[in-house]
């Protein structure tokens, strides 16, 4: 319903055919299972395997919350994901932001 939503609003809108990409290809996983299920892994927008990789890290980030060791524990965690939830680039991504993960943990 998003994304039909999204993509009739959006038709020439980036924003709008973003927000259509990721309502539609959120909870597809890196291995092709998850939702939608007629397509493939490689399908997925970047859109939606960063949207994807974001919530992992909210959940992970609000798992370990206050936790001396807590950005190890998250990039531990997320690394076992790799290949099945997220891609390797995506995971590559999140760790070269390891620093500002300290922070937000730091601040929370």
């Amino acid at each position: 319903m998003g994304y039909d939503l999204f993509r009739q609003l959006g038709e020439d809108l980036p924003l709008f055919q973003y927000a259509a990409e990721i309502a539609l290809w959120h909870h597809k996983n890196a291995d092709g299972s998850g939702y939608p299920t007629d397509a493939g892994a490689g399908d997925v927008p970047l859109s939606a395997q960063l949207t994807r990789a974001a919530l992992r890290l909210q959940r992970y980030l609000h798992y370990y919350r206050g936790c001396a060791d807590g950005t190890e524990r998250v990039l531990r965690t997320l690394k076992g994901e790799v290949g099945t939830v997220i891609s390797p680039e995506i995971y590559q991504a999140v760790e070269l932001a390891g620093d500002r993960l300290q922070a937000v943990l730091r601040n929370t």
